[in-house]
């Protein structure tokens, strides 16, 4: 890293790749890359969204989960970083347990609503971590310390920075920016945590089984694992007290759930199934001049929680579309 002096007004701002894997994916992207450009997903502006609103769209966003918008796995670290991950082959690991295999696309197991949901979680993390994908391609940090725009792998950079770490001020505010990210991921995370409580048992093995394949057999998710019910984010407030810390949780949850998708072919036919009936709606629900933005975005949530799983994708007409949004606007509240 670059080394600075006192004289240095600004905070240097480390550069970070984003490499994307042109050889590795979900094997979801074919499926479901040109949503993107769909009035659907116009009209969600999911990638806005998910970070304004992360609470409310982990939880709702139907769009969103349907559309999945970046399916492709991280690359690693340029090789000046400070810190410097070890390639284990994460992205060619899939996991064996017989658990899994028994819940592959079940309702109660690993189904199409998992995929979207690890999809989304992906995005966001991505966003925290690499920074917001600008229209030119570049991405600009989430995250404000002494008025300049950071990503979470620039503030792993900065924090071993001397001239800031030296400065108790600083320091103090640097870490003030910390907690801040904890309690955002936090949020990211909710939603999954409460299902992995659900099932305990399996998530354990399942993360065992990662980790000694990725060999990060020492992964913060192992305890977390293995935590008490209702304390995995006071082990996580105890035990991520750094910028690298919670930087290196962020890419073990991203790989092991990128296994977990790998590992469940039902579940992502069930999702890519998904993908392309939402999409076809879509895109026959814009044929309908009658129809409001507004109107189209409601319908469309309708449509991902109660339709698209009882309808084929070749029942998709625009007449059938017509019918079904007919029936939703007998039944849907008014709008105040």
């Amino acid at each position: 890293m670059k080394k600075r002096t006192n004289a240095q007004d600004k905070t240097y701002i480390p550069k970070i790749r984003d490499t994307k894997s042109s050889a590795h994916g979900y094997e979801l992207a074919d499926a479901v890359k040109t949503t993107t450009h769909t009035k659907c997903s116009a009209r969600s502006n999911a990638q806005t969204n998910t970070h304004r609103h992360t609470r409310s769209s982990l939880e709702g966003s139907a769009l969103a989960l349907s559309i999945a918008l970046l399916l492709n796995i991280c690359g690693s670290l340029d090789a000046r970083q400070a810190v410097r991950q070890k390639k284990h082959h994460t992205k060619d690991i899939k996991l064996d347990a017989g658990v899994i295999r028994l819940f592959d696309g079940t309702p109660m197991g690993v189904n199409a609503d998992t995929i979207g949901m690890i999809c989304l979680v992906d995005l966001i993390i991505r966003n925290m971590q690499f920074g917001i994908k600008q229209k030119n391609g570049a991405r600009v940090g989430k995250y404000t310390f002494e008025g300049q725009k950071f990503s979470l792998k620039q503030l792993v950079l900065l924090e071993q920075d001397e001239v800031i770490m030296s400065n108790p001020e600083r320091k103090a505010a640097f870490y003030t920016l910390l907690h801040t990210l904890k309690e955002e991921f936090k949020s990211i995370v909710q939603p999954s945590l409460q299902t992995a409580r659900s099932t305990k048992k399996m998530s354990l093995e399942l993360v065992k089984e990662w980790a000694k394949k990725a060999q990060r057999t020492d992964t913060f998710l192992l305890k977390w694992s293995e935590a008490a019910y209702g304390q995995e984010f006071k082990l996580m407030d105890e035990q991520i007290v750094t910028f690298a810390g919670l930087n290196q949780l962020c890419d073990d949850l991203r790989h092991f759930q990128n296994a977990m998708i790998r590992s469940c072919p039902n579940a992502k036919r069930l999702f890519v199934e998904r993908a392309q009936k939402c999409k076809k709606i879509a895109q026959l629900l814009g044929e309908l001049d009658t129809v409001s933005r507004n109107e189209h975005d409601l319908f469309m949530r309708h449509a991902k929680k109660n339709l698209v799983d009882s309808v084929t994708l070749q029942a998709l007409t625009t007449q059938s579309v017509r019918s079904m949004l007919t029936a939703y606007q007998r039944t849907a509240p008014k709008a105040a």
